[in-house]
């Protein structure tokens, strides 16, 4: 009886949780919500974020990347509003250690809300992932660290056949040099969008598309100095021979 009840929890869950192609909208989507309830709260001071590493205990091994994808994602798309200064993993990860050292007087409490408080951090945006009947539900929740108020809480689904392709791959990938290159590579620019350059992007693309067409209106004049050559000569060698 309480397998069907967890069951038919479970279920409802996953009929609620929103649907979304990529962890890209996704992130965007909930960006877009914190910012709406941070610009209602009114302190703009109060603008310091810490995106802890989400749950994924759930998870198998090879499973557990989107994990750390969704996190490069978060962060990025909070950097990209510039609403936000972001507190990195690594001081994060020092306050951790202080506590586990006994070094803060808190040497058992490991509760996010604390550690984001020892870090400065105004908002902390937590969340965890499990993967049930082909789709990865992924809870995020961004709070308040004065208060412990909750500012956004979401649930969403996302189809683990979508992180199948190569293009979809490339782009849930954490950032890296080798992914920004692959992608230049292929488009002058691509990979410096890809970045979050965008005028540099724009600049390189534009470069790219220029010396492409400069190249192809050099060949067509050589091209046609070429043929008006061998015209020119057949019209010379017609006129001496005959």
């Amino acid at each position: 009886m309480k397998k069907n009840i967890l069951f038919i929890i479970i279920l409802l869950s996953m009929m609620q949780a929103k649907q979304y192609k990529n962890l890209g909208s996704m992130s965007k989507i909930f960006t877009e919500k914190i910012i709406k309830q941070f610009h209602r709260l009114k302190k703009p001071n109060k603008n310091n974020i810490a995106v802890f590493p989400l749950d994924v205990s759930k998870l198998k091994r090879q499973q557990q990347s989107v994990g750390s994808a969704l996190n490069n994602y978060l962060i990025s798309k909070l950097k990209a509003t510039g609403e936000f200064d972001i507190i990195d993993k690594s001081s994060l990860d020092k306050v951790l250690k202080e506590i586990e050292l006994g070094l803060t007087g808190l040497s058992s409490d490991k509760n996010p809300n604390t550690i984001g408080k020892l870090a400065s951090a105004h908002i902390i945006i937590t969340g965890n992932i499990s993967f049930i009947g082909g789709n990865y539900i992924i809870g995020l929740k961004a709070s308040l660290v004065e208060t412990g108020k909750i500012m956004v809480s979401e649930v969403y689904t996302l189809a683990s056949k979508q992180l199948n392709s190569l293009a979809t791959l490339l782009y849930l990938k954490p950032k890296s040099p080798m992914v920004a290159g692959f992608r230049s590579i292929l488009i002058p620019g691509w990979g410096q969008f890809y970045n979050d350059k965008k005028l540099t992007g724009t600049i390189l693309f534009s470069t790219g598309i220029t010396s492409l067409v400069s190249a192809g209106v050099f060949a067509y004049l050589i091209n046609l100095e070429k043929t008006k050559g061998i015209e020119s000569r057949k019209d010379y060698d017609n006129y001496y021979l005959e």
